[in-house]
């Protein structure tokens, strides 16, 4: 048996003793050989994920040639969400503002809306 073959069967293997199987889409696989594919395939894609990572954060550091050559293999870092970073900015916000009214608070201030009458 193949290297590749014994790393398959030890993934189907492990897929057939875990409890929590994916569901098959097509009933010509095994439940145990879906998930053992489902599981070499994540796999693949971390580590094609990490070679990327790897390689674009090291890409400033190579030549012309070896650019050209492996610029097939690399993945763009992912784009920062921007909900996540203005959500990251409230925080700071928030800080500044409780402390602010703590200011106005200490300083026996009060902020508080006109009435019309």
């Amino acid at each position: 048996m193949t290297k590749i073959e014994q790393k398959a069967l030890a993934l189907a293997i492990e897929a057939r003793e875990d409890d929590k199987m994916r569901l098959c889409p097509d009933s010509t696989l095994t439940f145990s050989n879906w998930e053992a594919l489902c599981r070499a395939i994540e796999q693949h894609e971390a580590f094609k994920q990490e070679v990327g990572f790897a390689l674009s954060n090291e890409w400033h550091n190579l030549h012309y040639g070896a650019k050209r050559n492996l610029d097939r293999f690399r993945i763009p870092l992912p784009k920062p969400d921007p909900l996540v970073e203005t959500l990251k900015n409230m925080d700071a916000v928030m800080e500044r503002l409780e402390a602010f009214r703590a200011a106005l608070e200490a300083l026996e201030i009060e902020i508080r809306e006109k009435s019309n009458d």
